[in-house]
């Protein structure tokens, strides 16, 4: 397995029966996170120790070159999209690249039987292709200094306006879409059935996960809302219960003592006569 794999690669290997396999070994282990210390060291004693390298389109197969290692790939057509479906695979494996190519495994079988073995015109070759494409400005000069004032030079050319796209180029996008989604589904290879699916249950996992949060949200900060308002408005209708009991409560004692000091009035007016 390469040095680094992204998620999709992964998923690749978890059904790969190693016991199956007792001169074949995983690394890294599925899932390790290529920043972790010493993964750069691992990935360059790998190669360097290696007597050969197989890959179906990747940087590490330049590498490879640098350190003089014999370069293999197998065409299919499961990897069209990820080999001539790229520009830069033509370059190692064009007029001048290093990678032998095969076109089927027993091919690749008899190319892993005989490129091992050392070759004086592979080693120059991987020479040549190392001095052409990856130090063009040669091989003892330090590429970072050079970089750096590429960078430059871009950046003192200032921002370019944008051009637009002709009114054919925007009419074909859609289609253009379509036809590219259609040839990577047939690259894939997987039942039509899947791509069917792949929207109504995209739909369905939508739904589901937003009915999980509202009802999160709900049990986080619906509910409680709810049960304060609740006990505001039980308090205030309490309070205001009492508030209103006591003020009738006064207003009976005033009635009643007016009423009585109007009997009292009108019994000394009555005896006085």
């Amino acid at each position: 397995m390469g040095p680094y794999q992204p998620e999709a690669r992964w998923r690749q290997w978890y059904a790969f029966d190693s016991a199956a396999f007792p001169n074949a070994a995983i690394w890294p282990p599925v899932g390790t996170d290529p920043n972790s210390p010493g993964f750069k060291e691992d990935f360059f004693d790998s190669v360097y120790y290696s007597a050969g390298v197989v890959g179906i389109n990747t940087s590490a197969q330049i590498e490879a070159s640098i350190l003089g290692r014999p370069i293999f790939t197998v065409r299919a057509p499961e990897f069209a999209h990820g080999q001539e479906g790229t520009l830069h695979f033509q370059y190692l494996v064009g007029d001048g690249g290093v990678v032998q190519v095969a076109t089927s495994l027993a091919e690749h079988v008899k190319q892993l039987d005989s490129g091992l073995e050392g070759d004086p015109e592979r080693d120059e070759r991987n020479r040549e292709f190392v001095r052409r494409f990856v130090r063009p400005h040669g091989l003892d000069q330090p590429a970072t200094p050079i970089f750096a004032q590429a960078i430059d030079a871009i950046r003192q050319l200032g921002p370019t306006a944008p051009r637009p796209d002709s009114w054919w180029v925007r009419a074909a996008r859609v289609p253009g879409r379509s036809l590219a989604d259609g040839a990577l589904a047939l690259a894939e290879g997987r039942p039509g059935w899947v791509y069917l699916m792949r929207q109504p249950m995209s739909l369905a996992i939508q739904t589901a996960a937003l009915g999980y949060r509202l009802s999160d949200q709900w049990q986080e900060h619906g509910r409680p809302t709810i049960k304060r308002m609740r006990r505001a408005a039980q308090r205030s209708w309490y309070e205001s219960s009492r508030w209103l009991g006591h003020r009738w409560r006064r207003s009976k004692k005033k009635v009643l003592r007016v009423t009585r000091d109007a009997r009292g009035t009108a019994r000394r007016l009555v005896r006085l006569r």
